[in-house]
């Protein structure tokens, strides 16, 4: 009420979230080498199909179970995701939950006189889990070409574990071979400048003077020169546009972070007069090298005193495929969002937290997000940091 305005008074404008969440979305089945399958919805009667199903406003969340038909001739390899290579079952019952693009194809191996299967596969130790890379059929005595040029983030690429005369022995004997793909480790390095500080941790550098990517950083920032202090560190980002931005990511002196990627760092020094607001700042950063069916996430934040009263902490993960900006955020009730929380994280605020994502397998990305809440003048108030975009 504005009639009878007598000292200084501040108002706030209040707004709700508006959330829209999908309804439906695409369910899409194919068959590789079958003649069939049959299809059931939230426990409705089996409908047989022919080899391809697709329906453009099926239900998101709802039960769908698939059945793959057994042939003669042909053997049953398993219900694979075209979209990462992932053979997800192997039985030729499947049951899933349907979100907003779901797509799966029944595989096969086809029983062919003369000839037998050489797939090529990425073993759950690099990372995978079996994914099919190739498969070929060859009778014996035929050129085996075997594929090459493969990469993954952290590894380089050591060749298969059966050499071409070893294949074309299985081969000469009529039997299916199986071959994996084998991995080297191979440390990931950044390029990290300092302005205004110096670096005084992190792992040994390369011979480009790179450092080790998601390893722990720290940075210190130079004595202020006479008559200024320390007021905060910036990372510094290129715009397309040809100006910088600033994103403020500590107010420490002493600033501990992961490196993820490339990364310009900049020490503020204010005026001794000049006051520095400090706000509450969250981040975090991604290791997608990390060994096994796994993405690392490091998560940070920082609350001044002088914000507020520290809460909580936590990330927000999701498909890259589910990703909706309207409801990425905590407790939007989007049942595609991974919020966690960790246990440590809800009691008082370090300098990093570490977490392991399982179920990361090759192919799949995600978009993930840290988030901070902390208490102001009675009020519960949420930080987010920026969305990073990740594939393992």
């Amino acid at each position: 009420d504005f009639t009878n305005v007598t000292a200084d008074i501040t108002v706030t404008a209040v707004y709700e979230k508006n959330v829209v969440t999908p309804s439906t979305g695409k369910l899409q089945i194919e068959v590789a080498g079958g003649t069939g399958f049959t299809i059931s919805v939230n426990g409705g009667a089996a409908r047989p199909q022919g080899t391809s199903y697709v329906n453009t406003k099926a239900p998101v969340g709802a039960t769908v179970t698939v059945v793959a038909k057994a042939t003669n001739g042909n053997t049953f390899v398993g219900w694979m995701n075209p979209t990462t290579g992932v053979i997800v079952s192997t039985e030729e019952s499947f049951t899933f939950v349907t979100s907003y693009y779901s797509f799966y194809k029944a595989m096969y191996n086809t029983d062919v006189e003369g000839v037998n299967l050489v797939t090529y596969k990425n073993p759950v130790a690099a990372g995978g889990k079996g994914q099919i890379i190739d498969m070929q059929y060859y009778a014996a005595g035929e050129n085996i070409v075997v594929p090459d040029n493969l990469s993954m983030a952290g590894y380089n690429f050591g060749g298969w574990d059966l050499s071409v005369d070893e294949i074309k022995d299985i081969i000469a004997s009529q039997n299916d071979a199986n071959v994996l793909a084998t991995w080297n480790s191979a440390p990931v390095y950044v390029d990290i400048e300092v302005d205004g500080g110096t670096i005084t941790a992190n792992s040994s550098q390369n011979e480009l003077g790179q450092y080790r990517a998601y390893k722990s950083t720290i940075v210190t920032a130079n004595e202020a020169p006479t008559g200024m202090k320390f007021a905060y560190w910036v990372a510094l980002r290129e715009n397309e546009d040809g100006t910088t931005s600033e994103t403020v990511k500590s107010y420490d002196e002493v600033y501990t972070f992961y490196p993820s990627s490339d990364i310009k760092l900049k020490a503020v020094y204010v005026d001794e007069s000049t006051e520095v607001l400090q706000t509450a700042l969250a981040d975090i950063s991604a290791d997608n090298t990390t060994e096994g069916n796994y993405i690392t996430y490091i998560l940070s934040w920082d609350v001044p005193e002088s914000a507020g009263k520290f809460i909580k902490g936590g990330i927000l993960l999701v498909k890259a495929e589910n990703y909706n900006a309207d409801t990425f955020f905590v407790n939007s009730g989007d049942g595609n969002i991974i919020q966690n929380s960790p246990q440590y994280a809800q009691s008082a605020e370090l300098s990093g937290y570490g977490l392991n994502k399982k179920d990361s397998f090759i192919g799949s990305s995600w978009i993930a997000k840290s988030w901070v809440q902390y208490e102001s003048d009675g009020e519960i108030i949420t930080v987010y940091s920026d969305e990073i975009s990740i594939t393992k």
